[in-house]
């Protein structure tokens, strides 16, 4: 790696769809491992690991890739279209993590496959998720592009670019225990379908607090931003701001761009019109 700014007292693997053979050591770019679920299978738990992918290196998933080793450090590298690259195929989530303090970048995940079910889904055990930089690429499936069931997740710098009409959700919480989690610097464009058809971020019913959702860009959303349908804090359950969107014809007017339930919002701006700057949503006057 040269001079990389990579600090570890932990092993670094290298994966490399090129060259790549599980059946190399996997200890430099010569002897890379193929399969980034091999290159799991080699790390120690809470031990710092790195796996560095190469560009161009692709995938097919056709089973999930299970990120189930507590601590590693997934780094794609290359720019654009070079980012490592992998494609589900088949009823499977693309990741399931299911180990804690697992962060992956530059990564590109794509459901290609009419029935993929997630790209990234966290169990109750995954724990502290992140993802940095990052472009997810649902296609007509998965309908929630990333389901979450453990607290303490984020999603920074990370760009969702819609492929084809179908998406429901880009994160859905689908236990009420999601608590503390950070989407900040994000992009989540729809705009190549019809539009996202029900959230940007989902709980629905579910209790979920100290969220941030912060300074993020929305194109083409049918619905709703945030869907928050429950409270527990009069001072607010967590926050909603700084965000930019392209509403579709679904949403009627600015107050109805959000389910807040408890979460607050500051300096939100919401259009649904290519002839109008945005409004705030919700438009409320301060007391």
């Amino acid at each position: 790696l040269g001079g990389g700014p990579i600090i570890t007292t932990g092993d670094v693997w290298f994966l490399d769809s090129g060259i790549g053979s599980n059946g190399n050591d996997g200890k430099s770019k010569d002897r890379p491992f193929a399969t980034l679920d091999y290159a799991f299978s080699r790390c120690t738990a809470s031990n710092g690991d790195y796996i560095i992918v190469a560009p161009g290196h692709a995938e097919t998933i056709t089973t999930a890739v299970g990120l189930d080793i507590a601590g590693v450090t997934v780094v794609g590298l290359g720019p654009g279209r070079t980012k490592p690259a992998f494609t589900g195929s088949g009823a499977i989530d693309v990741f399931d993590v299911s180990a804690a303090n697992i962060s992956i970048h530059n990564l590109r995940i794509v459901g290609a496959s009419a029935s993929v079910t997630a790209l990234i889904n966290t169990t109750t055990a995954g724990t502290d998720f992140s993802a940095y930089d990052c472009l997810f690429m649902p296609g007509a499936t998965p309908l929630n592009n990333i389901t979450i069931n453990a607290p303490r997740y984020t999603f920074k710098r990370c760009t969702w670019l819609s492929t084809a009409d179908g998406s429901d959700n880009s994160i859905l919480h689908e236990t009420g225990n999601c608590d503390d989690w950070v989407v900040e610097d994000c992009l989540f464009n729809y705009g190549v379908g019809t539009g996202l058809d029900l959230a940007v971020i989902a709980g629905g019913a579910l209790l979920t607090t100290g969220g941030t959702f912060n300074h993020n860009v929305v194109i083409g959303f049918d619905v709703l931003i945030c869907d928050f349908n429950s409270s527990t804090s009069a001072q607010g359950d967590g926050i909603i701001s700084n965000v930019y969107a392209v509403a579709g014809a679904g949403v009627a007017d600015n107050d109805t761009a959000n389910d807040h339930g408890g979460y607050s919002t500051i300096n939100c701006m919401v259009t649904d019109s290519v002839t109008e700057s945005g409004a705030k949503s919700p438009v409320a006057t301060p007391a």
